[in-house]
């Protein structure tokens, strides 16, 4: 099978997102695809990936300019579509652009990977962009052959169960055959590790700072956003925050790998949800570490003694600040390899990859019954 891969994400330097189509896309080579990967605009015009063109790259533009870019970067996409011939499309949700929807159907049926409620994520967003989104969304959910849903919560969710398609739930998953790192910290004090992007309000970065004042004799590490991103927040930094801005997966890992505990998604109540399959939470299980997070996993059973959920409301670390201390006594104990073996049947990308493509066969093979039948 030919599989184009889509996005409308930075595949020019290394992320959460680039990490997952990493291995994403190395799972499906091995199981005998052909795949080529096509980013609709990289801050770079230079892909990571041995297999990703960049279409154009990120620049600050006007309104008009923005659609007449977006245009030429189908057209652009269609010629590469052109020469590649795919069996099938996949594409992450992403802002319409225009007549993408006409140009995907050419070539392939395209599938659509919804990884939130877009509706109300774009809420938090600016004004023109919330409005375009609403206006513009029904073209490329309804003329799409089926979604992949990170979550049941976003399955069921009448903004997308409203277009009637073939649909899976699969949540994020994580190659825990890449971790290789498995030293156990001994030393003291405690110290957690949070891995985010700036500007993301469901993140909880304010919960992080909050807690991290609340319970100075630990550490905690901030991975992805800067100094300044946490001054727009709380003009104090304690001695105990370690701020490291954006990094590079292998520095992330050895971080990671030397922490004690990792935060998750605290905030996801600022959009309206309340289940999820954070990466970041398949990266600190991957390595063995106990997590903290304020939502309800797809994939992890609720009884897990190496997760502590602290509730998807507003005051949830402020109203548990004594719960999270004492999870920090209990998972002292703990070994992060059982950890990691714990987790790993539920979160394993090896084991979700052959669930999505026997997705792609099933909608391949419906298209070709349709066929047939007229």
């Amino acid at each position: 099978m030919k599989i184009a891969y889509i996005l409308d994400d930075d595949i020019s330097e290394e992320s959460g997102i680039y990490k997952k189509i990493k291995n994403i896309i190395e799972i499906w080579k091995r199981n005998g695809h052909e795949v080529k990967v096509y980013s609709l605009r990289s801050k770079s015009d230079k892909s990571l990936l041995k297999e990703g063109i960049v279409l154009s790259k990120f620049e600050n533009r006007g309104l008009l300019e923005k659609l007449f870019q977006q245009y030429n970067n189908i057209k652009k996409l269609d010629e590469h579509l052109n020469l590649f011939n795919p069996d099938i499309i996949y594409t992450r949700y992403m802002k319409y652009y225009p007549n993408m929807s006409r140009v995907l159907n050419k070539h392939a049926p395209y599938i659509i990977e919804l990884n939130s409620n877009d509706v109300d994520e774009y809420k938090l967003r600016k004004k023109t962009v919330y409005y375009y989104n609403l206006l513009t969304r029904k073209y490329f959910l309804s003329q799409s052959s089926g979604f992949v849903s990170v979550s049941k919560e976003i399955d069921n969710d009448i903004n997308f169960s409203k277009f009637n398609k073939p649909s899976i739930v699969m949540g994020n998953g994580y190659n825990f055959n890449l971790i290789k790192n498995d030293k156990k910290k001994s030393t003291s004090p405690l110290t957690f590790v949070f891995v985010g992007t700036p500007n993301q309000k469901w993140h909880g970065l304010d919960k992080i700072i909050y807690l991290a004042n609340k319970l100075p004799n630990y550490i905690f590490h901030i991975i992805g956003p800067s100094i300044e991103d946490i001054k727009n927040i709380d003009n104090r930094i304690n001695t105990n925050m370690k701020i490291h801005g954006f990094c590079n997966n292998s520095i992330i890992e050895e971080i990671i790998s030397d922490s004690d505990i990792g935060i998750s998604t605290l905030a996801l109540h600022r959009n309206n949800m309340n289940e999820a399959s954070s990466l970041k939470s398949r990266q600190y299980l991957a390595n063995g570490l106990p997590i903290i997070m304020g939502y309800e996993d797809t994939d992890l059973p609720k009884n897990c003694n190496f997760i502590l959920n602290v509730g998807n409301y507003e005051e949830n670390i402020k109203n548990n600040i004594k719960e999270i201390e004492d999870f920090c006594v209990s998972i002292k104990n703990l070994k992060k390899e059982s950890i990691r073996e714990e987790s790993r049947p539920y979160l394993d990308q090896e084991r979700k990859e052959v669930k999505r493509l026997e997705f792609f066969n099933y909608i391949l093979n419906k298209r070709e019954q349709n066929y047939e039948s007229k």
